[in-house]
């Protein structure tokens, strides 16, 4: 991957990501996160879907965040079956969304953290499971494995 890439050419890379998340996982809206300033600010650059409006564009302090927070500090999948009362997830956020399932797994690039694909309701109204959460986690290293993602 390399890091002279432009910003329109990461932008199509991406939409693309998410467009292609949105399938594997039947997802209602996914949301593609990008840590800033070494980690302390989450930037949410992109997304499809239901909630990608209210969401995409906004940044924020990632010790606060939720689900980026949590893979910020663990660097590894987070499944959140049930939303309601999980502290791993800002409750405030899923209330007013109508979050009731979400998945969020690292991206890396160059073997540091970029960021996170964030993954929010099911469309068929199901819980996301662990074979959810490999589909994606998979899908990600494929992508890294193969350079397809110019991230960097």
């Amino acid at each position: 991957m390399s890091l002279e890439t432009s910003t329109t050419a990461l932008d199509d890379d991406l939409d693309r990501i998410a467009r292609e998340v949105f399938i594997l996982v039947h997802a209602e809206t996914v949301i593609i996160a990008r840590f800033e300033d070494g980690g302390s600010i989450v930037h949410y650059v992109t997304g499809v879907g239901k909630h990608a409006g209210a969401i995409v564009g906004k940044k924020g302090e990632t010790a606060t965040s939720g689900l980026c927070g949590v893979v910020r500090e663990g660097n590894c999948p987070v499944l959140v079956g049930k939303t309601e009362g999980d502290t791993r997830i800002r409750q405030d956020i899923a209330v007013a969304l109508g979050i009731t399932t979400a998945l969020a797994v690292p991206i890396e690039v160059n073997h540091e953290l970029f960021g996170a694909i964030v993954v929010l309701n099911r469309f068929d109204g199901g819980e996301f499971s662990e074979s959810d959460s490999i589909a994606l986690s998979e899908y990600v290293r494929l992508l890294t494995d193969r350079g397809e993602n110019r991230l960097g």
